[in-house]
């Protein structure tokens, strides 16, 4: 008996096929990305896509929400963070991300730091020491660092990058290329904002980067 009703063509078919898989893919990514928050010993499977830093899906996090989000899970899951990176999406994003986390640590800790200079400038008796002083690190000082920080950082990052990843070369490492350590080390700037800590927080925001890395 012939079946009532229009059949759909074969290529309406395909495309719904089509879509239908696409929709499931995405829904995979997104549960990955999620368990990626939930399992602290989670690790990527075989086969399984790579998990992008929230900063370079601002589409999905939004500007704050993916710094923030890369943040935390560069200085508390590393091992995870790094494990799920991909390592060839290029040099763009993770170096405006040095730069803005190395920025943001920089302004964080400038109240501390002109207030520790402006007391210890009180106690010098000697005025040319006193000039010397404010004029090396003095708020004219401190304004300058932050216009040149951008620069400063780029060089910082491709020198150091060079510098280790040719130290992995000696040892048989760094076998995933010159983009992968360069990558892991602009994320590694995550511990910037601890120079907020008087004093003592620097000194730990770069024990704690060199340990990410």
């Amino acid at each position: 008996r012939k079946r009532s009703g229009r059949q759909p063509p074969q290529d309406d078919a395909e495309d719904i096929w089509q879509r239908l898989e696409a929709m499931e893919a995405e829904d995979d990514a997104e549960k990955q990305e999620s368990r990626f928050d939930e399992a602290v010993d989670w690790r990527p499977e075989p086969g399984a896509p790579e998990v992008d830093a929230p900063f370079e899906r601002l589409d999905r996090h939004g500007f704050f929400g993916g710094l923030f989000a890369t943040t935390t899970r560069a200085m508390f899951s590393p091992g995870l963070f790094f494990e799920a990176l991909p390592v060839n999406k290029g040099l763009g994003r993770p170096l405006v991300y040095a730069i803005l986390i190395s920025l943001i640590g920089h302004l964080l800790m400038l109240p501390w730091v002109l207030t520790a200079l402006d007391t210890l400038a009180t106690q010098v008796d000697s005025a040319a020491l006193r000039e010397v002083i404010m004029s090396a690190y003095g708020p004219r000082s401190q304004i300058t660092q932050t216009i040149v920080a951008p620069f400063t950082t780029t060089l910082q990052m491709f020198f150091f990058a060079s510098i280790i990843h040719v130290g992995l070369f000696v040892f048989q490492g760094g076998k995933r290329g010159f983009e992968a350590t360069f990558r892991v080390l602009c994320y590694s700037c995550a511990t910037a904002p601890l120079a907020i800590i008087p004093f003592v927080g620097p000194a730990l925001a770069l024990v704690w980067s060199m340990l990410i890395t």
